[in-house]
């Protein structure tokens, strides 16, 4: 596994947000993607500035190598947590794919989340 990025001190509603979603997306890596397997590898990584939405944060989910990957056929509360939910409390935009290769899940936040 490989985490990397800046220190950042985000904002009380931000953080819980964003644990909340990358709880979900570990508890289904464990269970299903990346790191239900022993070749699977997990690359989590942000920045500051890169985001598009106002010098905000991105922060990336890359799974790879863990058992193929297929889009879900219903969207559990799972899907609504790390989409719609983060979206909504951090006034982000969430993209997630399914692809063969491994799940990748991406975040782009203001720099309103941000604690001043």
């Amino acid at each position: 596994m490989k985490v990397r990025g800046p220190e950042v001190n985000l904002d009380a509603d931000a953080s819980q947000a964003i644990g909340l979603a990358l709880h979900e997306l570990t508890t289904n890596a464990i269970k299903h993607g990346a790191l239900s397997s022993s070749r699977g590898r997990l690359d989590i990584s942000w920045a500051v500035n890169q985001a598009s939405s106002a010098g905000g944060l991105k922060l990336d989910w890359r799974e790879h190598g863990g058992p193929l990957v297929t889009t879900p056929k219903q969207k559990g509360f799972g899907h609504t947590v790390i989409k719609r939910m983060i979206e909504q409390a951090v006034r982000g935009t969430v993209e997630l794919t399914f692809a063969e290769e491994g799940l990748y899940w991406s975040l782009e936040a203001p720099d309103s989340i941000f604690q001043r």
